[in-house]
């Protein structure tokens, strides 16, 4: 079946005519939504321990009171921070993050610097059959010998 051309000039097309703020939120539609990057995340309140939560009511009580002790309200602080410190792995993000200062401070060295020993290694053990373990600070093992 044949079709017959017709050899008219077509109309030109209406343009749309947008606002700058239809231009805009199309633009916006069309490219991807970094701006979620910008907007905050809500923060995620740390929720305190029993333990934690019973020494703020007694500071809260004591402070509630007309005369309250300044010394039994520095202690439950004191408490309280002990106790928080105990929770956390405070302890160990120094350890580590002193370690990895040392570690970045290190040189090889063509003699044996107890200094570099001594900030390395924990403990030494030595195995029934006479094998050496080195058992560094960061909780890693070496052994003598290859495949152990």
């Amino acid at each position: 079946m044949a079709t017959k051309k017709t050899g008219g000039v077509k109309a030109p097309r209406e343009v749309e005519k947008k606002t700058p703020e239809q231009v805009v939120e199309k633009e916006a539609a069309e490219r991807p939504q970094y701006s979620e990057l910008l907007i905050p995340k809500p923060k995620t309140r740390i929720v305190d321990s029993p333990t934690v939560a019973n020494l703020q009511r007694q500071v809260d009580a004591e402070l509630g009171k007309d005369h309250p002790s300044e010394e039994y309200i520095v202690e439950k602080i004191s408490d309280i921070a002990s106790q928080l410190y105990k929770e956390t792995q405070a302890k160990k993000i120094i350890v580590a993050q002193i370690a990895r200062k040392r570690a970045s401070m290190m040189k090889p060295q063509g003699n044996f610097n107890c200094d570099y020993f001594s900030d390395l290694i924990g403990y030494i053990a030595l195995s029934s059959s006479g094998k050496v373990r080195l058992h560094t600070k960061v909780g890693t093992e070496i052994t003598e010998g290859e495949n152990e």
